[in-house]
């Protein structure tokens, strides 16, 4: 997997915008922060608050960050269905772009179906369209895009001993998915772990948009014609997916048997 010349030009350029987008975030967090001295850790909090890409301060800033993007959509009259589809065709072409190794590209993509998915659920509500409908498709297209990412990533990954990684992330992360879910239907509404969705999206794309930067910047050795930096970060995002699984299976289990 040799990096082109052209990748790794996109690459730099990819890590320019993120390097810029990530100070001013943490800019405006710090900013937020200060603006907003009366908030506190919420008394009840919710399970996702309890991990870290999702924690209170972060989720509170991003509501008052994307305020301004969600009353141009609602200003324009867009459906909440529309970045829902959204979502899934950045998925789509996500994936297309990891199986033909333009990883900066990918990366870049994935964001933007992220927030895409971040967004449709608060349009719904500030619209008042919300709807079991909504709801069934947004998690639904959810899981296929995230399944679409996957098998892109098992492309990419296809002469490497990490499409196994790959593999196994698509199982966990679709279990993940799944012990939520049935537990909902049994009763126990449990969505805490480390790595759900969001923290996904978040490891993957960045890893997409840095790792020919890296593979320029950093002998790799072995790793280099293995998938190099994203198919270390393909690992992780297994490993803790596999992890987040169990952890949801054996936490709603105890819930149950308790009754």
């Amino acid at each position: 997997m040799q990096v082109s010349d052209t990748q790794t030009t996109a690459a730099m350029v990819m890590v320019a915008f993120v390097l810029v987008l990530m100070a001013y975030v943490a800019g405006s967090v710090i900013l937020f922060r200060l603006r907003h001295q009366h908030l506190r850790v919420p008394q009840d909090p919710s399970p996702r608050e309890h991990s870290f890409l999702l924690h209170y301060l972060f989720r509170q800033w991003w509501h008052h960050w994307a305020s301004p993007i969600v009353a141009f959509l609602v200003r324009h009259r867009w459906h909440p269905d529309a970045l829902t589809y959204l979502s899934l065709v950045f998925a789509a072409l996500s994936a297309v772009l990891f199986a033909t190794e333009q990883t900066a590209y990918a990366g870049f993509v994935l964001f933007l179906s992220g927030a895409c998915d971040s967004l449709d659920g608060r349009l719904a509500r500030e619209t008042q369209r919300t709807s079991a409908r909504g709801a069934f498709l947004d998690s639904t297209l959810d899981r296929a895009g995230e399944i679409l990412v996957f098998v892109g990533l098992c492309g990419y990954l296809r002469d490497s001993p990490f499409l196994y990684a790959a593999l196994l992330g698509l199982g966990g992360a679709v279990m993940v998915s799944y012990a939520r879910a049935r537990g909902q239907s049994l009763g126990v509404d449990f969505n805490r772990g480390f790595m759900q969705r969001p923290e996904r999206v978040v490891y993957l794309a960045t890893g997409a948009i840095l790792d020919p930067l890296v593979r320029w910047q950093v002998d790799l050795g072995w790793f280099a014609d293995k998938g190099g930096f994203l198919a270390l970060m393909v690992s992780f995002v297994a490993l803790w997916s596999v992890v987040t699984a169990g952890y949801r299976v054996v936490a709603i289990a105890r819930r149950l048997s308790t009754g």
